[in-house]
């Protein structure tokens, strides 16, 4: 689901904590700390927590997912070191696949997926060396 584009699902998965939404400047922050642009037309982040590049309201709006020491920390290495992987077994994490499941299973393949392997995550995470 391209959520980015429909308003009303990034208002439930922010009431579901999955999201941090900074309207002011079109931004959904996911519980990893990255950013994609509301409204985008693509699939690309446009703030990597860990690149060091963080300004206080942004810092201000994401306290709760990722912490000053990462998104404030004087280089790479010690951001990393400092980064916390948020709460995989939260039991909201699997509602929508719950969900899905029993109102679909027998008359569609339901087919669970998340997002990004560890490769787009990893360079999520940073950015690429052309963001620096």
């Amino acid at each position: 689901m391209d959520y980015r584009n429909d308003l009303e699902e990034i208002n439930r998965l922010s009431d579901l904590d999955f999201c941090i939404l900074d309207w002011e400047n079109k931004v959904i922050y996911d519980n990893w700390g990255m950013g994609m642009k509301v409204r985008a037309n693509s699939f690309f982040v446009s703030y990597h927590p860990l690149q060091g590049k963080t300004f206080q309201k942004t810092g201000n709006l994401m306290n709760n997912y990722v912490s000053g020491k990462v998104l404030f920390a004087k280089d790479l290495e010690a951001a990393v070191r400092e980064y916390e992987v948020p709460e995989m077994n939260k039991s909201s994490n699997f509602s929508d696949w719950d969900n899905d499941l029993e109102n679909y299973s027998g008359k569609y393949l339901v087919w669970p997926s998340g997002y990004f392997g560890i490769f787009e995550r990893s360079y999520s995470l940073m950015g690429r060396e052309e963001d620096l």
